[in-house]
């Protein structure tokens, strides 16, 4: 089991009983799961033995919800994908966490995922600059403005309308989510972008696999 943590990033855990499905450890671990754990180091090994765990926040909603439960996976792909160990902030774990609850107990989640992304790569330290000519493209593998002559290159070279609102993205709070008003289209262009420039900007080769599914379940928002 795998997981961030407020003080030392991510951390790697040895659970006991994880193997079982009716295991009470594999209940309490899902993905998103915020948790109290209490471990010992395991001598020779970077894995932390689990002693005992304990739930710190009992989701209402997300049990059960197809939507809010793949929008936790997909987000601790995200988390995980990008941190290792002792590379992280109490920021970020607490953005993660902030985050999640919202996801249990709010229903505007079409804007939620997006939110965090781009506030995700603030505190990575990967925010783009902006630009003052609003008809340049944005270069998503390089992280830097291109003269409006580049080609826009699906899934590279941003075009200007869309580099635009990918920008805007970095502005998102939780109190004004609703103002970023998309269709479908823009909203799975920007989600493409942000993903996209976070796996260019660490080198994520595999990309991240449960995308097609938050792709699938937003498409219509």
């Amino acid at each position: 089991m795998k997981g961030l943590s407020p003080d030392m990033g991510q951390l790697a855990f040895f659970v006991r009983g994880m193997g079982n499905k009716k295991a009470k450890n594999q209940i309490l671990s899902h993905a998103g799961a915020i948790l109290d754990v209490e471990y010992t180091e395991k001598q020779g090994t970077d894995l932390l033995s689990v002693s005992q765990l304990e739930r710190l926040v009992h989701y209402q909603n997300v049990p059960g919800d197809v939507v809010k439960s793949s929008l936790m996976l997909f987000l601790a792909e995200i988390i995980l994908k990008s941190t290792q160990q002792n590379d992280g902030s109490r920021e970020m774990y607490q953005l993660a966490v902030s985050t999640f609850e919202w996801i249990d107990v709010s229903n505007r989640l079409a804007n939620i995922h997006l939110y965090f992304l781009a506030n995700w790569i603030k505190l990575l330290g990967l925010q783009p600059q902006q630009t003052q000519d609003v008809n340049q493209v944005f270069d998503l593998q390089e992280g830097t403005w291109l003269s409006k002559q580049i080609v826009p290159v699906e899934g590279r070279v941003l075009s200007a309308d869309d580099a635009k609102v990918f920008i805007q993205a970095f502005d998102l709070r939780m109190a004004n989510l609703d103002d970023l008003s998309l269709s479908g289209e823009s909203r799975r262009r920007l989600l493409h972008a942000l993903v996209n420039y976070l796996c260019f900007q660490l080198s994520i080769g595999k990309g991240i696999t449960s995308l097609p599914i938050i792709e699938l379940l937003f498409d219509e928002k």
